[in-house]
């Protein structure tokens, strides 16, 4: 794009001002009553939690439906995935994040888009966040106790999206 850094605007007899040497953005004259539009506000995020499990049992994973679908269809190119959980005592194995993509929100893949483990310490309580920059349609999250014996309680996913 190619601005000039020096203009004339002349008024005409119309009592308008007469931009034709005016610099512009895609024809559109920039000057003093009409300024090239400039958004100064911050993104907007917003924090929704879409899995809440009391209880995972030993060996279990969450279902598709209990998680609330991800809508990325506005384009929105970022998102952060929270995960919460509270491992037992006597566990030796954490939990496992899956993540499902759908074109439609209606068929979900059956494969995992992303999966990765989250943070082990039995007895503790967990809180870890992974990012992405996002391309699918949909998203859903499915929560694996990759425990054999041990519940794991308290399993939280919040989402973040925004610009």
């Amino acid at each position: 794009m190619r601005v000039a850094s020096t203009f004339t605007v002349t008024q005409t007899g119309t009592g308008k001002p007469d931009y034709s040497s005016a610099p512009s953005v895609f024809g559109t004259a920039i000057s003093f009553t009409n300024p090239m539009p400039v958004d100064i506000t911050p993104g907007v995020k917003e924090a929704t939690t879409i899995l809440d499990e009391a209880t995972i049992a030993a060996s279990a994973t969450t279902v598709l439906a209990d998680c609330t679908a991800i809508d990325l269809s506005n384009g929105l190119g970022k998102m952060t995935l929270t995960i919460e959980a509270t491992y037992d005592a006597a566990a030796v194995l954490g939990i496992k994040v899956h993540l499902r993509t759908s074109y439609d929100n209606t068929d979900y893949d059956t494969e995992d888009w992303d999966s990765w483990s989250a943070n082990f310490a039995a007895g503790t309580s967990i809180r870890q966040t992974k990012h992405y920059d996002t391309s699918p349609m949909y998203l859903k999250v499915l929560i694996e106790n990759l425990d054999g014996a041990q519940p794991v309680t308290d399993v939280k996913v919040i989402l973040v999206v925004g610009t």
